[in-house]
């Protein structure tokens, strides 16, 4: 730790004095000319975690040091800043300033307030984050602002990334661990190679250091509908695997998912200790008729639903340990583990097996398998297995249906909890596009220069549990007014006049909404002749992706529109033009447009399917060129003529 801190006093010497003979219009310049158009550049980005035994445990101070140099007039706009921290992780021996040019030399200006306050997240009951808060003083442009602290981690398996770019330049970055030589620690790289880094080892007096340094980073562009930045910025995940105690003990940490499936497994394995004649009651009540596996949990499940509120609450170790059932039942709230718990144990009471299951959202890439971790999850649900089938139980969510995992966990990897000793990896299936449906059908009628319309739509999948989020609870003027943009046709003339609903309340079915409404000025005539646009949905219109766009585009889910627009032809009038069929193809995803005819109507098939989470940028060209073809079908009018 002497070693360590000298090492730090020597570094930050060496950064001071050389503050202090720069020149501030030489410095401001050359980085301007080095990254043009940046507001600012993180001049280096230093940490340095010492890894040491305490008896048969680790101490684990991470020491991070961060040199800004800010390049725009706007400089207030880093004078904010904030160190967040909670019952893992202390922070101390925080040091901050602002180095402002002044007379063509630097002045430092310390920052005095600190204030520490709780961070309350708008979904979250009750956690235990906090913040250090406070602002640089006095910058302009050319000033500095450096920043020094160190963070004591007491949980070993919860050391943090480093990443090796930011959407701020980086002018030095570097990663320095130093720890005894029996203490065996694993990196993995995520979206940088390890020969892309500045790689080194070094020994002194039984302390290995390892070094890992990059420079001159390019800012990365920070684009919408981007996946978490993990996805694509170039970082690095260090884990402890074992190390020998003082004592001499061999004690394993993380080497593999066994490890951390062992244990997950201690923090679920002795939270239920007694018996609960409330719960056992409720269990028999609703699964008594129940012959099946499947009914039973089908049933246990929405009732967790129903009559348990979820409220997150992630204090410590309760961010991890589910309280037991009994508490859950009695309070009627729980956070995501305690709600996965409850249908465990209520699943247990009905001789069913059920497993607690641990999952990250798809805000993280990585698999267990790549990263044995607690980085790699975020969340934990139910599963149960049924003729060879797995279903993944989320019950935060009170519209899912059985059968239906969360939209945020489509495609990972869950950690299934089988036994004290198994576990299982099984991949949650990404909902396939012709499970998440609008099929919409209008019929209309023209009034002059208005129609109107009356129409049914179809709700199935994602779609049907985010409608029924949204109208949960609304009367009737306000479900109106709820969903009059998730309505809007044609033009901003639209008004939604009335719904009604079908099966709001049952899971299990569609959700059907027939509806009326009027669009004034909507049809053009010109003499004896009509013109209508049919496309009144233009999905999609304004999704041409940018050609410069460098990450890969996100969907929340897979979807299926279709969409049917009858138009009654008037009496006096004949059909005179009809736009041509249209339609585009590619694996991932198509349309098609169709006109059909009769004596009496004209009606406007439209289909469209988008099946990829994640589009790729080699897919770009193709994407936009559907894209393209849509607006292009899009302008198209049918065309009447009186007789």
């Amino acid at each position: 730790m002497r070693v360590l801190v000298k090492n730090l006093c020597f570094l930050y010497t060496l950064i001071y004095t050389s503050v202090a003979i720069s020149q501030p219009e030489i410095e401001l310049e050359k980085f301007q000319k080095k990254y043009p158009g940046e507001k600012s550049v993180i001049l280096s980005r230093k940490e340095f975690i010492d890894i040491s035994k305490q008896g048969d445990s680790l101490q684990i101070i991470q020491t991070v040091y961060e040199e800004r140099l800010i390049l725009t007039d706007n400089a207030g706009i880093y004078a904010s800043e904030s160190i967040y921290f909670n019952s893992f992780v202390d922070v101390f021996d925080i040091s901050a300033k602002s180095v402002v040019p002044v007379s063509g030399k630097y002045k430092d200006v310390k920052v005095k307030d600190f204030i520490t306050k709780d961070e309350l997240e708008t979904s979250v009951f009750s956690d235990d984050v906090k913040s250090i808060n406070f602002y640089f003083p006095s910058l302009v442009k050319g000033s500095k602002t450096i920043l020094e602290y160190k963070k004591n981690i007491k949980q070993p398996r919860f050391i943090p990334y480093t990443i090796f770019a930011d959407f701020t330049p980086l002018d030095v970055v570097e990663l320095k661990i130093t720890c005894d030589k029996d203490i065996q620690i694993q990196e993995k790289y995520f979206n940088i190679s390890k020969d892309s880094l500045n790689y080194s080892i070094s020994e002194k007096k039984g302390k290995i250091t390892y070094t890992w340094t990059r420079k001159n980073i390019k800012s990365v562009k920070n684009e919408e509908l981007s996946p978490n930045y993990r996805y694509f910025l170039p970082h690095m995940h260090v884990y402890i695997k074992n190390y020998i105690s003082k004592s001499g003990k061999n004690k394993s940490v993380i080497n593999d998912v066994a490890d951390l499936h062992k244990w997950y497994n201690s923090l679920v394995s002795n939270i239920e200790k007694e018996e609960n004649e409330e719960l056992n009651k409720i269990v028999d009540s609703i699964t008594k008729e129940e012959e099946n596996d499947y009914e039973k949990m089908r049933k246990i499940y929405y009732w967790v639903q129903d009559n348990i509120k979820y409220i997150a609450i992630e204090e410590g170790y309760g961010g991890f340990v589910p309280r037991s059932s009994a508490q859950v039942c009695e309070k009627r709230y729980g956070d995501c583990k305690d709600m996965a718990n409850l249908i465990v144990q209520m699943a247990k009471r009905a001789n069913v097996k059920a497993y607690h299951t641990w999952i990250g959202t798809r805000e993280i890439p990585y698999t267990y398998t790549e990263l044995p971790t607690p980085s790699t999850d975020n969340h934990m649900i139910a599963s149960f297995e049924y003729e060879g089938e797995f279903y993944f139980l989320d019950a935060t969510s009170n519209t899912l249906p059985i059968g239906l995992p969360s939209s945020f966990i489509q495609g990972k990897e869950a950690l299934v909890n089988i036994s004290d000793n198994s576990y299982k990896l099984v991949t949650v299936p990404v909902v396939d596009a012709s499970v998440n449906r609008i099929s919409d059908k209008v019929e209309l009628t023209l009034n002059e220069t208005k129609i109107l319309g009356k129409g049914e739509s179809k709700y199935e999948g994602y779609y049907k549990t985010y409608l029924t989020s949204r109208l949960d609870g609304l009367n009737e003027k306000d479900k109106i007014k709820s969903l009059r943009g998730f309505f809007n046709k044609g033009s901003n003339k639209f008004i939604l006049d009335s719904i009604s609903e079908v099966n709001l309340k049952d899971r299990d079915k569609a959700l059907i909404i027939n509806y009326k409404f009027n669009i004034e000025d909507y049809v053009k005539r010109n003499d004896d002749e009509i013109y209508i646009n049919l496309n009144l949905d233009n999905l999609y219109s304004n999704d041409k992706i940018k050609s410069d766009r460098q990450n890969v585009y996100e969907n929340i889910f897979n979807v299926s529109f279709s969409n049917s627009v009858k138009l009654n032809i008037p009496d006096g009038f004949k059909v005179s033009f009809v736009p041509q069929n249209t339609s585009y193809t590619s694996p991932d995803f198509e349309f098609k447009i169709t006109y059909i005819q009769t004596e009496n109507s004209i009606t406007l098939e439209q289909k469209i399917k988008v099946n990829v989470l994640l589009l790729e940028k080699k897919d770009f060209d193709s994407w936009n060129k559907m894209i393209d073809k849509l607006n292009k079908a899009y302008r198209e009018v049918v065309i009447l003529k009186k007789i």
